[in-house]
């Protein structure tokens, strides 16, 4: 009697976490059977409901995208073809803006792919360390302009994982650029390569602005941006991209902080 029960409510774990593909045995008495069929019945409606919603996002970004970019550069013209200094100044802020709008709608269209594939577009496997240093290298410059020491720290041995380099190029990527842009000048930023049993770590720490402890729990939920980065310019997906990658690769990301300074790590499971 209890078996049933019990196995719908695993299933409902499941939902609650995230998987919107479960489903329940459809076995055991008429009331059980007919319980099980209404769960998957509602199941199935919410999964097409959050499919539709995310295509939509998809689809949004994607057809905001082109007039943006026209926009952008009418703009751009229109700056260099003007004389008036408060026209120029006014154009700039303009630029300024759509460059924002444009960042933000490319991190929808990413996200959205990224929830509604549910995988990485690869399957190879991935050396961290020279993931790593091809990351520290493209941010190497942005960091000396800020006066920040970028600093890589190897493992003693190789750390290979299985997935998508691309991606996880990006998460690592997007982890640094938060650093250097909550860091101010004379800090430090370091990113660790190291493993840790069955589990390869990717960590990046700052000597920056820390984050609240009301503001921890929510750091990787969409547009959700810290009380003590509201006067930063950023489009508050980073981070829910950052998640989403880690959680295709069937890793786990953590943050630690506090008054001053943040650590991120990243768990993912070694290739063998």
């Amino acid at each position: 009697v209890s078996a049933p029960i019990a196995e719908l409510t695993r299933v409902s774990g499941e939902m609650a976490d995230g998987d919107l593909s479960a489903r329940a045995s459809v076995d055991g008495d008429t009331e059980v059977r007919q319980l099980a069929t209404a769960f998957n019945e509602m199941a199935e409606g919410v999964e097409d409901t959050f499919g539709s919603l995310r295509r939509f996002a998809g689809d949004a970004a994607h057809e905001i995208g082109t007039p943006l970019t026209a926009l952008q550069a009418d703009l751009e013209l229109a700056q260099d073809a003007s004389d008036d200094t408060h026209v120029r100044d006014l154009l700039d802020r303009s630029i300024g803006h759509s460059v924002r709008i444009g960042k933000l709608t490319r991190d929808l269209l990413a996200l959205s792919r990224l929830e509604s594939v549910g995988a990485v577009a690869e399957q190879q496997r991935v050396d961290l360390t020279a993931l790593a240093e091809a990351a520290v290298d493209s941010a190497s410059s942005r960091a000396e302009r800020g006066g920040i020491d970028l600093v890589l720290q190897q493992a003693g041995e190789d750390v290979w994982t299985l997935g998508d380099p691309s991606a996880l190029g990006r998460a690592l990527g997007n982890l640094i650029d938060n650093a250097l842009k909550f860091t101010p000048a004379g800090g430090e930023v370091m990113v660790t390569v190291d493993r840790d049993g069955d589990s390869a770590l990717l960590r990046v720490s700052d000597t920056g602005l820390g984050i609240s402890e009301k503001d921890l729990p929510l750091i990787f939920e969409r547009f959700h941006r810290a009380r003590s980065a509201a006067a930063i310019p950023g489009s508050g997906l980073g981070l829910a991209i950052v998640n989403a990658i880690v959680d295709a690769h069937r890793g786990r990301i953590t943050v630690t902080s506090g008054t001053t300074g943040t650590t991120f790590e990243i768990r993912l499971p070694i290739a063998r």
